[in-house]
């Protein structure tokens, strides 16, 4: 069961994303994990788009975004746009994409690529567009571990 404003907040962002851009919006982390809180959690999210979208698009993303957070200031819309293919590959070969972090809008890297790909995989949650489990994101438990020990090790 997805909480009413988790719910909420993924409606008002696919309601002013631009036309025809977001092909599926799936959610992660906290939700994914059925641990969200209300007042405590960020809604963390991978955004599939149908292209890359062009600066005019990116505009209309962040416009979104702001949106959302002008609706909702209580709750952090976190995650990333990327490509269906994107998923589909090792995450550290992902382009530069638009992505948010507590409401800081950019085009870079995803800095949590793998754990993003290995939750949506195992724990994913489908909010819009094809289910989570048909994408074939990319998952590797060599690579995850490498990645977490090495995150410990220089946090």
């Amino acid at each position: 069961m997805i909480p009413d404003p988790v719910a909420a907040v993924c409606a008002a962002f696919l309601g002013a994303a631009p036309e025809g851009l977001v092909t599926g919006l799936y959610l992660r982390g906290g939700v994914g994990f059925g641990e969200w809180a209300p007042g405590q959690s960020d809604v963390d999210f991978v955004a599939t788009l149908v292209h890359r979208p062009s600066p005019a698009e990116v505009d209309g993303l962040l416009a979104a975004h702001e949106a959302v957070a002008a609706a909702y200031p209580e709750v952090f819309f976190d995650g990333c746009h990327v490509l269906t293919e994107d998923l589909t590959a090792d995450p550290r070969t992902c382009p530069d994409v638009p992505v948010v972090l507590h409401r800081a809008f950019e085009q870079g890297p995803v800095q949590d690529a793998v754990i993003a790909w290995h939750e949506l995989a195992r724990h994913g949650v489908t909010m819009h567009g094809r289910d989570h489990g048909g994408l074939g994101v990319w998952t590797s438990q060599e690579v995850l571990l490498g990645f977490t020990r090495g995150n410990l090790d220089t946090y």
